[in-house]
């Protein structure tokens, strides 16, 4: 269950969507020296993506929601309409990447 989800999603619709509070408690668990930050991780294959997939404008954003999600419901959420969630997301969350193309449209 997650408030808070990071989605990299362009015109062919989401390409990856990350559950981030308990990957965050998880990251804020680890002691010593060999720490790995996963939350590091999932933001580089994130901009990854974003960055050499330009044909289909990837966006990389943030936000959060009122409730707890489980993964399979937001999943659902954005198969269902991804052009709904997508407006949503840009409307509520906090960008994170997008080139200078403007607003992608997802078909």
């Amino acid at each position: 269950m997650s408030n808070r989800w990071l989605v990299v999603f362009g015109s062919e619709g989401w390409e990856m969507l990350v559950p981030c509070d308990p990957i965050v408690n998880r990251d804020l668990l680890q002691f010593g020296e060999e720490r790995k930050f996963e939350m590091d991780r999932h933001l580089t294959i994130a901009m990854l993506k974003a960055r050499n997939n330009p044909g289909r404008r990837p966006e990389v954003w943030v936000y959060d929601t009122e409730r707890d999600f489980s993964e399979e419901e937001m999943r659902s959420m954005w198969e269902e309409s991804p052009q709904g969630m997508a407006d949503l997301v840009r409307e509520k969350g906090t960008l994170v990447f997008r080139e200078r193309f403007g607003e992608t449209l997802i078909r």
